[in-house]
């Protein structure tokens, strides 16, 4: 029934986890509880390979066009809200 459309949180879920990174950069995460892996090449890796999305019948650009614009919201609220 609904062949484009774009829909969900993702993008907000991206600005938190670069809000994140623009904070704590060198924070380090477990992937899969036994690599350990810092969360700006984590967060960095997801961005990218959203880019790449296939659902059978084409690229989504815009999602990952809509993930990057949340991901650079997260980091400028942060970097602004550290100006003051």
């Amino acid at each position: 029934v609904f062949d484009n459309y774009l829909a969900g949180a993702s993008a907000a879920t991206f600005a938190v986890a670069f809000a994140a990174v623009t904070l704590v950069p060198e924070y380090e995460l477990m992937l899969l509880g036994i690599i350990p892996i810092r969360i700006k090449y984590l967060v960095w890796i997801i961005l990218v390979i959203s880019f790449f999305v296939y659902d059978g019948r084409a690229f989504h650009l815009a999602s990952g066009i809509s993930h990057a614009s949340g991901a650079f919201i997260g980091y400028l609220y942060i970097k602004l809200l550290r100006n003051g």
